[in-house]
């Protein structure tokens, strides 16, 4: 009798567990999953300014024309570093890296505005999002070429060649912006735009070499370690490139490493001698090569340019009356 007594308290034991594994405490089922419309509110009601939380809201409209307006008055705003901005760039940030990927090009083209206008306050993280963007764009575009030696292009989700246009010029406004701290991200900036060299279109491979060109005039002295890539690309698309619009582009970059930075046009101490003398012999052969006019008359600018500043470094400038003048001082009348 006591062996069944037992038993039964074991078996309605049991069933007890039982039922409270199958029904879960009742805390867990009023647990609700938030709704996104409440995160933005919460996200709008941190901002104490009526201009930034006005801006906020019209970001989350369902209507394009209303956001790309928002992201057009937060550039303007970022631009001019108005003082409702302090506090929030990390917030601005996350929510600008959203809009980078946006389908429409009025709202990302204008959120690529916002971004580079961010460049002198979040730099690091600018500038690396941007490069990756752009980086991005090219390894999605440009497929590695067949047996037969064609690049094949891919089509579908392809990139507009505006957007990367805007990542470049995007890029470079950031650089240009940091002046004597560009040198910092050389290596970087460089091997994005001779990613973009290589691209199928020729507005892109044309972009990226007038781009370099202008990272030089940045550069001055630090472009010493990266000179003889920047003649391997001219030597290159200068030969081999079909594109009228690259190999002028091309020839630009040649005469863009000799342009002065003040009024004295001598050769750049930072130029090695031997790169100069086969800058010169590339230019004098395509010169005659080439048949297209307005490349020839970029190659004769680049030429021109060059013994320009050869001869001012190596003769010595003819005497003016201002330098016939002397002074002579007494110190013991």
């Amino acid at each position: 009798m006591n062996f069944f007594i037992h038993l039964r308290c074991n078996f309605d034991k049991a069933k007890a567990e039982t039922h409270q594994s199958e029904c879960p405490p009742k805390i867990i089922e009023e647990v609700t999953i938030s709704n996104p419309q409440n995160v933005q509110q919460s996200v709008c009601s941190q901002l104490e300014d009526p201009t930034l939380k006005k801006i906020f809201e019209e970001l989350h409209d369902p209507l394009i024309p209303v956001q790309g307006h928002a992201l057009i008055v937060l550039s303007r705003l970022l631009e001019s570093r108005d003082s409702c901005i302090w506090g929030h760039e990390k917030l601005i940030f996350e929510v600008l890296t959203k809009y980078l990927s946006h389908t429409d090009s009025y709202i990302y083209l204008n959120a690529i505005r916002c971004l580079s206008a961010m460049g002198c306050i979040l730099t690091d993280k600018v500038l690396n999002l941007l490069l990756n963007q752009f980086t991005k764009c090219m390894q999605t575009t440009n497929k590695p070429a067949n047996p037969i030696g064609i690049t094949v292009t891919s089509t579908a989700g392809d990139y507009d060649i505006e957007y990367k246009l805007k990542l470049a010029e995007s890029i470079m406004r950031v650089l240009s912006n940091l002046g004597e701290m560009a040198p910092k991200y050389r290596t970087e900036v460089f091997n994005s735009f001779v990613m973009g060299s290589k691209s199928s279109e020729e507005l892109i491979r044309a972009a990226c070499l007038s781009n370099i060109a202008e990272l030089v005039r940045l550069l001055k002295y630090s472009v010493q370690p990266i000179i003889y890539e920047i003649l391997l690309l001219i030597e290159f698309h200068l030969s081999q490139d079909v594109s009228n619009v690259v190999r002028k582009a091309s020839a630009y970059l040649a005469r863009s490493l000799f342009l002065p930075e003040t009024s004295t046009t001598e050769l750049p101490p930072w130029i090695p001698s031997d790169v100069i003398r086969d800058l010169h012999r590339l230019l004098s052969t395509r010169r005659i090569i080439e048949k297209d006019t307005s490349v020839q008359e970029q190659i004769e600018s680049a030429l021109a340019q060059i013994d320009l500043c050869t001869r001012n470094t190596v003769f010595l400038k003819p005497d003016s009356p201002s330098n016939l003048v002397k002074q002579i001082h007494i110190l013991n009348p």
